[in-house]
């Protein structure tokens, strides 16, 4: 079965993740494979993503591109949005706090912007079932 996909007009999806390129690791591997499909066939994609800080907790990259704050474009045309984030150790509760501050942070940058987007979660799953789909020209 070969699924047809709609091309809603001016309707984006927005990517909420803790963890996306330049950090290596399974998610950033799905948004990645996401995005290398959507944007092509029309949908536009942004992703809410802290600064690189996979797994140590400390930021990795201290290039303005990947700074809290920074607005970028990436290789498939997605838009990148850095939300702040929290240094965390590998205790439990250091590492919720971490999440909350990206919460929080990605939060605020989104409210009172005029953009529509479908939320995604993406799943092991629905990313190789939509690759499947659009190698065979489903999309």
């Amino acid at each position: 079965m070969v699924a047809r996909f709609r091309h809603p007009q001016n309707r984006g999806i927005l990517l909420v993740t803790h963890h996306f390129a330049p950090e290596t690791g399974a998610p950033q591997g799905r948004w990645e494979a996401l995005a290398s499909h959507l944007v092509p066939a029309g949908y536009p994609v942004t992703v809410l993503t802290p600064p690189p800080h996979y797994p140590s907790g400390k930021i990795t990259h201290f290039s303005p591109a990947f700074l809290a704050g920074s607005v970028t474009q990436r290789i498939h045309g997605e838009k990148i949005i850095r939300v702040n984030c929290r240094e965390h150790s590998q205790d439990l509760g250091s590492r919720g706090a971490d999440q909350v501050v990206a919460a929080v942070s990605g939060t605020a940058r989104l409210l009172g912007t005029a953009e529509e987007h479908v939320v995604a979660e993406v799943s092991r799953l629905l990313t190789n079932d939509f690759t499947a789909v659009t190698a065979e020209g489903g999309a």
